[in-house]
């Protein structure tokens, strides 16, 4: 079959403890369960897609019927038809980079991830001699339809509102050349939308803000049991992920 070019966009972690044992396909993080059904999704049955919408029914049935819940069991039973929890997974311990892991959501994967295309092939040998094969690159504010929601990631919550994106947008206004009167007029403004948004100032709201994790996203890390701890979840960040493998 030979290696192919696989592009994928999606929430991960770029600073992933590699396993020393070479092209191990669990990683020696200790964020990372290395018993998590997600990389040993070959050993049964529990990693299917009906054990995730049993899951995730069970789920909005704890939560009390919460639609959200029911929407994605019925959108991976019904919609979903050749897609499986490992399908949404995604670490290349051997061929891509060890320190990259991504997750995309289940009802977008086909949207977010392709393989052996034929563009993507031929863009790749446009790219400068010396350049790596395998690379990922940040994506700034979030993935649509989830761009532009924001968290604080000490927590993991939601910042709600209007000021968090008022935020981002005063930040891109001040980097442009303005007059002394407009700079002290965005400054006041982004101060005061740090404070409205619970933070000490603008640098501590710069530095904690990032864009939300998907709730997709945190399902199926629950329900593969992937982190060792629920909070090493909003760690995760909007991504895109190229590799060969």
């Amino acid at each position: 079959m030979g290696v192919r070019i696989h592009k994928v966009i999606g929430y991960g972690l770029t600073d992933v403890v590699p396993s020393k044992e070479k092209g191990a396909y669990r990683p020696d993080d200790p964020r990372l369960n290395p018993n998590s059904i997600l990389f040993n999704y070959e050993d049964g049955e529990e990693w299917s897609k009906v054990a995730y919408v049993d899951f995730l029914n069970k789920k909005s049935e704890a939560d009390e019927g919460w639609g959200e819940y029911r929407l994605q069991a019925h959108t991976a039973s019904e919609e979903l038809k050749h897609w499986n929890p490992a399908d949404s997974f995604i670490y290349q311990g051997e061929y891509g980079l060890p320190n990259v892991l991504l997750l995309t959501v289940p009802v977008m994967h086909s949207a977010w991830f392709r393989y052996a295309d034929a563009i993507d092939y031929e863009e790749s040998l446009m790219r400068p001699a010396g350049e790596p094969v395998n690379y990922w690159k940040p994506i700034k504010d979030g993935i649509y339809p989830y761009a532009r929601f924001y968290m604080d990631s000490r927590t993991g919550n939601t910042l709600m509102g209007i000021e968090p994106e008022r935020f981002v947008y005063t930040l891109e206004t001040l980097k442009r050349n303005l007059s002394e009167e407009a700079r002290a007029k965005f400054l006041f403004l982004r101060d005061d939308l740090a404070h409205k948004m619970g933070f000490v100032d603008a640098e501590e709201a710069e530095r904690l803000m990032a864009p939300i994790v998907p709730d997709e996203i945190r399902n199926l890390c629950e329900f593969g049991k992937l982190f060792t701890d629920p909070k090493y979840m909003s760690q995760l960040r909007p991504m895109l992920y190229v590799f060969w493998s």
